[in-house]
């Protein structure tokens, strides 16, 4: 059995394929790159060009930090996106099929963007000691999930990652 990261808090993955993730990082790291060149460019500007006025100092800062804002997110994209991909694979290699049980599952009302689950999962398989854990799941996904309703996970034993996955239809627990 593997050893077990005592400190682990189980930790719901949202399975990144490689095209998201490779499509993600791109787009991140040309924000990077873009931000870090105008930022480059907005320093070199300050040194050639004659500025008049604070009001062109004040513009050139501006325009500093927003272009260093830009390349900061474009590397919290790129890194987020390949620590993802990098946790699915880790999960495919060394995760171990599961079941969780549904404690309770909540619509959570005015979702800024789509309509979330608040669900309570009791996760237990072979290879781990089950765990229990609160996590926000997409209602379009997990259709029909209420108390009761049991669901496919993976399982990496030795950090408490885990996937959910609702194949065909849900079942209730007997």
């Amino acid at each position: 059995m593997p050893t077990v990261d005592l400190a682990a808090e189980p930790t719901l993955l949202e399975p990144r394929n490689a095209v998201v993730a490779g499509s993600a990082s791109v787009g991140g790291l040309l924000l990077m790159l873009g931000g870090a060149g105008a930022a480059v460019f907005c320093v070199v500007s300050a040194f050639r060009v004659h500025m008049d006025s604070t009001g062109d100092w004040v513009l050139l800062a501006g325009c500093f930090l927003v272009t260093l804002l830009v390349a900061v997110l474009g590397r919290r994209i790129f890194a987020s996106f390949r620590a993802d991909r990098a946790a699915t694979i880790a999960l495919a290699e060394h995760g171990v099929d599961a079941e969780a049980l549904v404690l309770s599952a909540v619509l959570l009302p005015d979702s800024a963007t789509e309509d979330l689950l608040d669900v309570r999962v009791r996760v237990f398989g072979a290879g781990f000691e089950e765990f229990e854990a609160t996590e926000k799941l997409t209602a379009d996904r997990f259709e029909g999930v209420v108390e009761g309703a049991v669901l496919a996970a993976r399982v990496n034993p030795s950090s408490l990652v885990f996937s959910l996955h609702r194949l065909g239809a849900v079942r209730q627990r007997t």
